[in-house]
């Protein structure tokens, strides 16, 4: 009786020993998860969102007053990455997807070893060859010339692939960490918005560079991205037309992100946007950045303005996005006033009409381009839209 009550004791302390270990081992399996979404999360996180979404965080609302659509919804991946190694991460990340979608694509057996895979061939060979015994040999023979010829040039195929990598890999990530964030159009996967959180100065310049790219996107989709302005640089002195800085700032996609920083900071303060061209251009002259100067182009073209009634506002982030639009309007007008004038009139409110089209409301962005008339300076400089 003794002997049983003790084993029977054995027993239940090797139970107990053995759920404990199993309990630890959980809670240290899920304590090593834990730490490490955490790292994960610090260098880089991916947000699902929507265009609807995202125009409501700029606006406030959305649709904004008076729009009374919102026809687009795209939903797009935002992945905020922290400088180069979480840049670094990001990449490897995609890399391995591609490579596991090319193994789905060429119809590989992943899990078979080499042996197998070796055996599957010769069985292959043999089946297709079993009506034609000299395609059998030809095979053979092929075989024979080509293995020794993989074995001999393996290693400089494979020290090319890891150089095409490192240089690819390279180029990215050096221009990826050192950049504020940019829209990817050139992947398969096109909605995707990569954001540097660590070249962000405060919460605003983040969700300024957000809406940013945010915009580009609405552009890829609406089929009006790949028209910067191929005659763009005639509005600039000839000492400016060759600088990469000003070339980019009078790219016609920037210009309209730009422009949507201030048509939402109006917002704000207004609570409706305006559908008129006289409206948008006391938008524009309420900007604090640059407003003044337009107001000056105003007079100058004879448009009356009630300043009275203008509504002043500023845009958001430490580096105003104003700053570099009141930039170009300089450089313009000091070049040729003409020049500037037809940049308030006929360029301005056709990208504005393009942003109204961007949020949603293709009938209201229409009663808007009925009180431009084209062709103008905008088909000849930046392109029909």
């Amino acid at each position: 009786m003794t002997v049983i009550c003790s084993h029977s004791r054995l027993e239940h302390l090797t139970g107990a020993r053995a759920k404990t270990k199993s309990s630890c081992s959980k809670k240290f399996k899920k304590a090593t998860m834990n730490l490490k979404n955490k790292i994960k999360s610090y260098f880089y996180t991916i947000e699902i969102k929507n265009s609807r979404d995202q125009l409501q965080e700029d606006f406030g609302v959305h649709p904004p007053a008076p729009l009374l659509k919102s026809e687009n919804n795209i939903q797009f991946e935002l992945i905020k990455y922290q400088g180069l190694i979480g840049r670094s991460i990001i990449f490897i990340k995609d890399f391995k997807s591609e490579i596991n979608k090319s193994r789905i694509e060429l119809n590989e057996q992943p899990n078979l070893n080499v042996n197998q895979r070796i055996h599957n061939f010769f069985t292959f060979t043999q089946k297709s060859s079993q009506n034609n015994p000299l395609k059998m040999v030809l095979s053979f023979l092929g075989l024979l010339v080509a293995l020794p010829l993989v074995i001999i040039l393996a290693p400089l195929i494979i020290m090319y692939v890891v150089f095409i990598l490192l240089r690819l890999y390279l180029k990215v990530i050096r221009s990826d960490s050192q950049t504020g964030g940019y829209f990817d159009a050139s992947s398969k996967n096109c909605n995707r918005i990569f954001i540097n959180a660590k070249k962000k100065k405060t919460a605003a310049d983040l969700h300024v560079h957000i809406s940013h790219e945010h915009i580009h996107l609405l552009q890829f989709k609406s089929q009006n991205y790949n028209e910067p302005g191929l005659n763009r640089a005639l509005f600039l002195p000839p000492e400016y037309r060759n600088d990469q800085r000003f070339l980019y700032l009078m790219d016609r996609r920037e210009i309209e992100a730009r422009l949507h920083e201030s048509v939402l900071s109006y917002f704000k303060y207004a609570k409706e946007l305006p559908t008129t061209t006289v409206g948008f251009i006391e938008l524009l002259i309420g900007d604090e950045k640059f407003g003044e100067k337009i107001y000056l182009i105003a007079r100058e073209i004879g448009i009356e303005i009630d300043i009275n009634k203008l509504i002043h506002y500023q845009t958001r982030g430490s580096q105003s996005t104003s700053t570099e639009i009141a930039l170009l309007i300089y450089v313009m007008h000091r070049n040729n006033v003409e020049f500037a004038q037809q940049f308030l009139l006929e360029v301005l409110p056709v990208m504005y009409e393009n942003l109204l089209s961007y949020y949603g409301d293709q009938e209201t962005s229409k009663a808007f381009q009925s009180e431009i008339l084209r062709p103008n300076a905008y088909d000849i400089y930046f392109g029909k839209a």
